[in-house]
């Protein structure tokens, strides 16, 4: 069953720029650009129940018992609204905002063959508020979160004619050799983006209630994060790439969790990809041209996952899982080469 409310979406976007020639034919940019998102589309569960609800003495059936535990009553005996299975309402009561400062320097083509530009993004804030949890206290504090940003994004991009070199050896052999190269690509450098950790409990005794506790639709159960997880870079390895003693399972009765979802700062890599031309005059407007293409041209290690599910003994609260924190060993796609041709007439 669905109940709508809706309101116009109202987007607001700010950019403030200022660009000047700063001579040596470059043009450097400096903006600042930002966004609000206000009613945007959001679903809230409004026949379930808080996180924890199933825990509670009040809510345990008597008459069900397993492994020497009382079972919670049916879920239907518990909603709000009896006789109905969940029932969403759909309205525009989320929201997000963006704010960013960016940074370019751009080379025009020059008698010397030459150009580039670099450009650079901070993203100061990416923070979005999607779901809706009408079973917490504090349903900004706890959804309001900047899971998906990357603080740091760095873009090179250039193009070079090389110089003919039969302009200092002028004969036959050093035209068809040496003349009409032209070499360019993107190099991009990428910071990781933010994330959180999932957890599931090991050693469950049976008839124990496992899970959140909650009934219908809700935010996830999450973990307790008891200390700053994120470690240097300098002291990240293989097998350790955020400090797992910082997570623990949740510790409140309702395992609510504090955590956000965005504690952690994922994996970032650098990237080269390079293409080389050669240019062959055939006479007139006629032209072949020859292209080798890298990508990943240095075939640099860009890692790709981390195992970010924690998994706790029930009874001791313990980490079970010794994968946990460890990269997972997938990456992006290692260096890959194409050859081309090409004729214009």
């Amino acid at each position: 069953t669905y109940v709508t409310q809706f309101d116009a979406p109202m987007v607001t976007n700010w950019s403030v720029g200022m660009q000047r020639d700063v001579g040596f034919s470059l043009v450097a940019d400096v903006a600042y650009v930002g966004n609000a998102a206000r009613r945007n589309l959001i679903n809230r569960e409004i026949n379930g129940r808080s996180h924890g609800t199933t825990f509670q003495p009040e809510n345990l059936d008597p008459t069900n018992v397993i492994g020497g535990l009382l079972q919670p009553l049916p879920d239907d005996f518990l909603r709000p609204y009896r006789g109905y299975a969940n029932i969403t309402q759909m309205s525009t009561g989320g929201y997000s905002d963006y704010h960013s400062l960016q940074f370019s320097v751009n080379r025009r083509r020059a008698g010397d063959g030459l150009a580039f530009g670099v450009s650079y993004t901070n993203e100061l804030k990416n923070m979005a508020l999607g779901t809706i949890d009408p079973h917490v206290g504090d349903n900004h504090a706890r959804n309001y979160t900047s899971g998906g940003r990357r603080p740091h994004i760095l873009v090179i991009n250039y193009s070079y004619e090389v110089p003919n070199l039969s302009g200092v050896w002028d004969n036959v052999l050093t035209k068809t050799v040496f003349d009409n190269w032209q070499v360019s690509g993107i190099t991009s450098i990428l910071s990781g983006s933010y994330g959180g950790i999932t957890y599931g409990f090991s050693g469950v005794p049976t008839g124990t209630v496992t899970g959140n506790g909650a009934i219908g639709a809700g935010t996830a159960s999450r973990v307790d994060i008891v200390c700053e997880p994120n470690l240097p870079r300098s002291e990240r390895t293989f097998d350790r790439q955020f400090r797992t003693e910082c997570v623990k399972p949740p510790s409140d009765p309702f395992r609510l969790g504090n955590a956000m979802g965005d504690e952690l700062l994922g994996l970032g890599y650098m990237n080269w990809d390079i293409s080389i031309f050669k240019n062959i005059p055939l006479g007139g407007t006629r032209r072949l041209q020859l292209r080798v293409e890298l990508y990943n041209a240095f075939n640099t290690a860009q890692w790709s996952g981390v195992d970010t599910g924690a998994q706790f003994n029930f009874l001791t609260g313990e980490q079970t899982d010794a994968n946990f924190g460890r990269l997972t060993g997938a990456t992006l796609a290692a260096r890959r080469i194409q050859l081309g041709a090409r004729f214009t007439f």
